[in-house]
């Protein structure tokens, strides 16, 4: 059985500078296959299928790249520096059991220094590409905020463009609306003169028809006056014919009073003579048919008067029609004037300005008044004046109350001190005096002695 004999000492043929490879494997160094999991061969050919759908559908412009510039639009200059890759001459590689040469170490050593300077160009052209990258970022950031601040601000441009032609929109409104109530004002107008005029000329003659009428009922109630008068001169005429007669007073009262009621005077002129009685006869049957005539001039005179009344009263309502039509001729004017001079214009408020009470659909502004900001500020002052009097007051109240409830507290605490020192007094009355504790209390004496107690 062979011995195996442990050396400190190295093979004389591999340098001392690579010492740390003597462990290292590389992977030419392996003959056989490299054997792989099935579990690792099923995530590589999961990893190969995710890869080849991703790329399927930038498969043209992949193989355009890579015939044209390479795999990117750098070029194939700038993969090749980062791709590139540095591989050792064969004739540097050694064997086991193989020796470089004292040529073959410089050649070495050059291909090292060469190495990495083409490893550092490597880093440098990477650490550039990553600041060109940094940069594109940055203005792609850059316009992409550019982008983001304009397009906001045409946004902003086409809601006020939107919102100014809304508001003309409504303006437009307003003044066809202006337009035809003014047209419709006109109309009215044109028609309460008319009317107007039609009501004065029935007017005029309402009060034509009305002057005529009276006076032909004041010449009515004058021959109605006639006709009583004459009635009155048959009385007359029957007591002068009894006085002549030399009749009694007392016949002459029963006899008006006959003559009143239109009766008979023969049972009351008797003894007088029969040509009397026939001529007084003959007088209350001419008053009996003057009182018809009475009657009937009264019936009519009645009539006529009502007439009259109607006629008054058409004339009343003929004047309180003119005088409504005039009252609703002065507003109309007024509306007219006003409209003149008030226009309806467009306002844009705040919606935290307006303090009219929104409804669902359409808020009413007919009743809403507009403010002037002067106004406001000056009623703002006021409140906050006014506002701040009251504070001062309220912290006045405050402080005072503040005050009364620190003595309160200030009170009871010495209420509670009270308490206490009565207590501790009621203890130390109560307490049972020692030896010990007189000499305690005793002072200086009894610290002397206990002293000496002490120290003995």
């Amino acid at each position: 059985m062979p011995h195996l004999v442990a050396s400190s000492s190295f093979p004389p043929s591999f340098p001392a500078a690579h010492l740390h490879q003597l462990l290292e494997v590389s992977d030419r160094e392996i003959s056989a296959p490299k054997w792989v999991s099935p579990a690792e061969q099923k995530a590589k050919e999961e990893e190969a299928r995710k890869q080849r759908e991703a790329s399927a559908g930038d498969a043209n412009v992949e193989r355009a790249l890579n015939m044209m510039m390479g795999g990117t639009l750098a070029g194939v200059n700038a993969i090749s520096k980062l791709e590139q890759v540095m591989t050792k001459p064969a004739n540097l590689e050694v064997g086991e059991n193989e020796e470089l040469t004292e040529e073959q170490q410089q050649k070495l050593k050059e291909w090292e220094a060469q190495y990495k300077a083409f490893l550092a160009e490597q880093d440098a052209y990477a650490k550039s590409l990553e600041g060109e990258a940094k940069k594109l970022r940055s203005e792609i950031v850059e316009e992409s905020k550019k982008f983001d601040d304009q397009l906001q601000e045409l946004t902003d441009v086409k809601m006020r463009t939107e919102y100014k032609l809304i508001e003309l929109e409504l303006y437009k409104v307003k003044l066809i609306q202006a337009i035809a109530q003014e047209e419709d004002d006109i109309l009215a107008r044109q028609s309460l003169v008319l009317g107007l005029e039609e009501l004065k000329y029935r007017h005029e003659l309402a009060e034509k028809a009305v002057g005529e009428y009276l006076e032909e009922v004041q010449t009515f109630e004058l021959r109605v006056d006639a006709v009583r008068q004459e009635g009155a001169n048959l009385e007359k005429g029957l007591r002068k014919e009894l006085q002549e007669h030399a009749a009694d007073k007392e016949t002459i009262d029963q006899a008006m009073k006959a003559f009143k009621k239109r009766g008979k005077l023969d049972d009351i002129l008797q003894g007088f003579s029969a040509d009397l009685i026939q001529r007084l006869d003959n007088l209350v049957a001419e008053a009996r048919s003057q009182d018809e005539v009475v009657q009937e001039h009264v019936t009519q005179l009645e009539n006529m008067q009502s007439e009259l009344k109607r006629l008054e009263w058409a004339k009343t309502q003929i004047e309180e029609s003119i005088a409504a039509a005039e009252e609703e001729m002065k507003k109309l004017l007024q509306r007219m004037a006003q409209a003149e001079y008030d226009l309806d214009l467009t306002v844009g408020m705040k919606q935290g300005q307006v303090e009219v009470e929104q409804s669902t659909f359409i808020t009413d502004y007919s009743d809403a008044e507009l403010v002037e900001r002067s106004v406001m500020s000056m009623l703002n002052e006021a409140i906050k004046s006014r506002g701040g009097d009251k504070i001062a007051v309220l912290n006045e109240i405050k402080e005072f109350r503040k005050g009364i409830h620190l003595l309160q507290w200030d009170n009871q605490r010495l209420e509670l001190q009270e308490e206490d020192c009565l207590q501790k007094t009621k203890d130390l009355q109560l307490l049972r005096v020692t030896k010990s504790l007189q000499r305690f209390i005793k002072g200086s004496s009894g610290e002397s002695q206990t002293a000496k107690e002490t120290s003995g």
